[in-house]
């Protein structure tokens, strides 16, 4: 609805657009079967280009490999990640290790005093080294064996599980595979890791498959839990391409199209689509090196009738005189 909103408030208000009269032949929206839209180039003036907010990018020749892109989050890895809880119930006597601290493994953390009478207190000790991530208790705090008390774990290296859906990519996807990783927090970062491990099978409702690479976390920067890509390398090796960014592709009935600029003309061209790499996607058709190609304000461009050429006829009939 937002954007239904914004594009009625453009179309109202930029000047140099031409719009079809009474009388004329409108043709289909977009999506609903031979579009009007698809025929010209459409001409707007500076004050529409920046009413639009439109961006452009190039259509440059690169080396590039493909990549397969899922979204991701960061985890511990399961083998570095301890819950510590009592065997027995018991009382909270003294807790000595804080939220956040470096632990040994073996190092003293809770002491608990036994429920049952006559019950000398129990230390207990960290079954792995790493960071206190997690503290449940306070002192005093009654306890059972049912309850996690704290929980340790060693974020030094990190999985990112990524979600791919039932594609043709998943079958190119293997152990062993370099990836890329970037975090939302710090969307300027790029971070390698290894595909470590894959899902034994497809989730049977969300039809996805879960690949997980690793990646060095020493300076414990990213944390478990963050958001963001993966990216999988499949290709054999990398090869001079022409890309466009993928956000300047948009689709209709099937068929992928972009714009491309020159000067204040906006020509919608139907392209054939090649591999994907990261931000990119290989144009194998429709767009030459060194084009322009809109990557903000594509969605609105796609609205927007070029102008009608006058006629002859036209003239004829705008004259008053019968014919």
């Amino acid at each position: 609805m937002k954007n239904l909103i914004t594009l009625f408030f453009l179309l109202m208000i930029l000047p140099s657009m031409v719009f079809a009269h009474g009388g004329e032949d409108h043709g289909a929206a977009p999506g609903t079967g031979d579009s009007a839209f698809t025929q010209g180039p459409v001409e707007l003036s500076d004050e529409s280009i920046i009413s639009l907010g439109i961006q452009t990018g190039k259509a440059s020749l690169k080396p590039i490999e493909q990549k397969i892109s899922m979204i991701a989050a960061t985890q511990i890895i399961p083998e570095n990640h301890a819950f510590v809880s009592s065997l027995f119930e018991g009382r909270v006597q003294g807790i000595h290790a804080k939220l956040g601290e470096p632990i040994e493994k073996g190092q003293k953390l809770i002491t608990l005093e036994p429920l049952s009478i006559g019950s000398n207190p129990v230390t207990l000790t960290a079954p792995i080294a790493g960071k206190l991530i997690k503290q449940n208790i306070v002192l005093g705090q009654p306890v059972s064996s049912e309850t996690v008390l704290m929980e340790i774990a060693d974020t030094s290296e990190l999985l990112v599980r990524g979600a791919l859906y039932e594609t043709p990519g998943l079958a190119k996807i293997k152990v062993g595979q370099a990836a890329e990783v970037i975090v939302d927090i710090f969307p300027g970062e790029v971070h390698s890791g290894t595909v470590q491990r894959l899902d034994a099978s497809l989730e049977r409702d969300s039809r996805t498959f879960d690949v997980y690479a690793l990646i060095d976390n020493k300076s414990g920067k990213i944390l478990p839990n963050l958001q963001g890509e993966l990216r999988v390398m499949v290709g054999e090796e990398k090869a001079n391409r022409l890309v466009v960014p993928k956000k300047s592709v948009l689709e209709e009935n099937g068929k992928a199209f972009v714009f491309v600029r020159e000067g204040n003309s906006f020509e919608r061209r139907e392209v054939a689509l090649g591999i994907e790499s990261g931000y990119e996607v290989e144009i194998l058709s429709g767009v030459f090196p060194g084009e322009e190609v809109v990557i903000q304000g594509n969605y609105q461009l796609q609205y927007i009738q070029p102008a009608k050429k006058e006629t002859q006829a036209d003239n004829h009939n705008d004259d008053g005189h019968a014919h």
